[in-house]
């Protein structure tokens, strides 16, 4: 759905970047240099013109976004490793819940 918001990861020149689109704003993030950029796609689809200075609350909100995601990011990889060393699938409740919405699960 379009209310979901939508996550990017890459190596660029030896630089790491994280992203997330809310369907409007990007913002996009490098954590080695700490520099933030936020992007109107809507009124800027080529996004050429950083507003990260010009709407913080915006950057604030999206950061958040992205945190949460990458926690359960972590989350995951780590029920992955336990799952690997006990043999058996180790899911929690949310990830149970999405995977019936996939039809994965009963």
């Amino acid at each position: 759905p379009e209310d979901r918001p939508s996550f990017g990861e890459a190596l660029i020149y030896f630089g790491e970047k994280k992203s997330v689109d809310d369907g409007r704003y990007r913002l996009i993030l490098s954590p080695n240099s700490g520099t933030e950029e936020l992007y109107d796609l809507e009124a800027d689809p080529g996004a050429r013109h950083n507003l990260a200075g010009d709407h913080p609350e915006i950057v604030t909100r999206l950061k958040q976004v992205l945190r949460e995601h990458l926690r359960e990011q972590e989350a995951f990889h780590q029920s992955l490793e336990k799952s690997e060393e006990s043999g058996e699938a180790v899911l929690d409740s949310r990830m149970k819940s999405r995977l019936r919405a996939l039809g994965y699960l009963q």
